[in-house]
């Protein structure tokens, strides 16, 4: 798992002050033993459900597969971050859990009433009217944890569960429940991607958007800073064939200085 793609999803969450299920060095042995459903915390179990429900055998979480407090083993997993989002089936996002004790299979907001109607059979059913894309105008948790920018950049198949709706995504095209949504996706890694201009020059604009976007959301250790951006860094390297040097571009370094 990491540099191969195989059937099984990642999650991406907001761990917040919950610490009641991890992985230490001391806990490995009782891992591997296994463990049931009522050890997990919501976020978990909602994740498992999620992944059973579309016959995905393995579920990938990070405070789970990553053992916590051992920088040996966090040097060695967090080089392979960009392959596990990259590569797994689907990347499950619990956009609205604050924490992972919240869970995020739960009752939406509806924000427009039921309507009964009857067909011209002389059925009755009730429908929701409403229009085909919903904005949520708060800003979810999901999307202000630093941690969780690189993991929506770099996987290819996402599925976010909001507070108003479901939603699909690729790199390609965006779903909502009501139907295909085509229009910019905005978080592909395509948008990160160096662009080559018609002068045979390379614009690094998305780059400097998506730090930008990045220099907004929460990190927990200030050493973190640059890890947890580093996946995304190492796409852009191998498609540019740049030298990346701590947030800035070699063959672009005068403005990213400034």
């Amino acid at each position: 798992m990491g540099d191969k793609a195989g059937k099984y999803a990642a999650l991406s969450h907001c761990r917040g002050t919950c610490r009641a299920f991890l992985t230490r060095k001391a806990d490995l042995g009782d891992r591997k033993r296994g463990f049931t459903m009522t050890d997990l915390p919501a976020t978990f179990r909602d994740a498992v459900r999620v992944a059973r429900s579309l016959d995905i055998p393995y579920l990938w979480i990070d405070s789970l597969c990553i053992l916590q407090g051992d920088l040996d083993d966090w040097e060695i997993e967090s080089a392979k971050m960009a392959g596990v989002y990259e590569n797994a089936t689907l990347v499950v996002a619990a956009v609205n859990a604050a924490d992972d004790g919240e869970g995020f299979l739960k009752e939406r907001k509806r924000h427009y009433p039921p309507v009964n109607i009857k067909s011209t059979s002389g059925h009755m059913a009730r429908v929701f009217i409403q229009p085909a894309f919903i904005a949520d105008t708060s800003y979810p948790p999901l999307h202000n944890r630093a941690w969780t920018l690189q993991e929506s950049y770099l996987g290819t198949r996402k599925v976010l569960f909001n507070s108003l709706d479901l939603q699909w995504q690729c790199r390609q095209a965006m779903w909502f429940e009501l139907g295909k949504e085509n229009r910019q996706i905005g978080n592909s890694l395509q948008d990160v991607l160096p662009k080559r201009l018609e002068n045979g020059g390379i614009s690094y604009q998305g780059w400097y958007f998506t730090v930008q976007s990045y220099t907004t959301r929460a990190i927990t250790y200030e050493s973190d800073k640059l890890p947890a951006l580093s996946a995304l860094a190492q796409r852009v390297a191998q498609h540019s064939k740049d030298t990346y040097l701590a947030g800035i571009w070699e063959r672009d370094i005068a403005k990213g200085l400034l």
